[in-house]
């Protein structure tokens, strides 16, 4: 095997091996599969601009193209979108059988898919400000995929600080589970720009809650870039309306009126209901503090 032509020959098969058995080994994704991904996209923007009748339909669509795709787990993200539309609007009935054909699901063909009914009754109750339930039936969040575990730690860590709980261990696995999103995002340049915005708002909840006015306003910049690079209009009310309260307890009473004139534009825009009297409250009284 001196050879040098030999050796190079054998180096060529080798290679010509190795790249024919990667080759084989990939999983093409189906084209039912991508269209369903699609759907979800779609649809999950349609629902965050509150355009619910859209977003109900293209969930639909993606739960039938899932169903062609045999992909369990996409179904299941379908029908969670179905279910918090149905709950918005108080159909209580409409809710309680798109949960159920999710448990059925789970428990017929993939236990281990559980988390997605997880999920949405965290959401549901979070949704209702249910804290107390929140907080009773709290799992073992390290036993979830990363970043289901960043979506409950946000919701428990909010319902902990509505309740004037301490939340130090639980921001703690946050900022854990954040810095592991972090390294995944590098490898895979995948975002989900509403989970992080979420997660950051969560945080700076609990700060404000405890005075900690300086932290909160840095979360709530992350919050914020997020919510602007994306649209994400709805949640960019809430991060200006809480950074404006921050901000009133700095005694920095321009910016807070700033940031609370921003957030009253948007909920006025997009047809939100939160805390508009007290933000008109909190603006008037800025005002005539001048």
């Amino acid at each position: 095997m001196n050879n040098p032509v030999k050796l190079l020959l054998l180096v060529i098969l080798i290679m010509g091996l190795l790249c024919s058995c990667s080759t084989i080994s990939r999983k093409p994704i189906s084209i039912a599969s991508q269209k369903t991904r699609e759907f979800l996209e779609q649809a999950r923007k349609e629902e965050l601009k509150q355009n619910y009748i859209d977003a109900m339909s293209i969930y639909s669509d993606a739960e039938s193209n899932s169903i062609l795709a045999n992909e369990l787990d996409l179904q299941l993200i379908s029908l969670q979108g179905k279910a918090r539309i149905s709950y918005i609007h108080a159909d209580s009935l409409a809710y309680a059988a798109t949960l159920e054909s999710m448990k059925q699901l789970v428990t017929d063909v993939r236990p281990d898919l559980f988390y997605r009914v997880i999920q949405i009754n965290y959401w549901s109750a979070f949704y209702a400000k249910d804290y107390a339930l929140i907080i009773s039936k709290a799992p073992d969040v390290s036993q979830l995929p990363l970043n289901v575990r960043i979506e409950i730690l946000s919701y428990l860590i909010q319902a902990k600080a509505q309740l004037n709980l301490g939340t130090s261990d639980d921001q703690a696995l946050m900022k854990k589970a954040l810095k592991r999103y972090y390294v995944r995002l590098n490898r895979k340049l995948v975002i989900q720009p509403e989970l992080l915005s979420n997660a950051y708002y969560s945080l700076a909840y609990a700060y404000a809650s405890e005075s900690g006015y300086d932290e909160a306003l840095k979360m709530l910049s992350k919050a914020i870039a997020l919510d602007k690079g994306y649209d994400l209009y709805v949640q960019l009310a809430d991060d200006f309306a809480l950074a404006g309260k921050c901000e009133l307890k700095r005694n920095n009473a321009i910016k807070a009126k700033a940031y609370l004139s921003l957030a009253l534009q948007i909920y006025n825009e997009t047809g939100q209901k939160n805390d508009i009297k007290a933000i008109e409250t909190l603006i008037y009284d800025i005002s005539r503090k001048k």
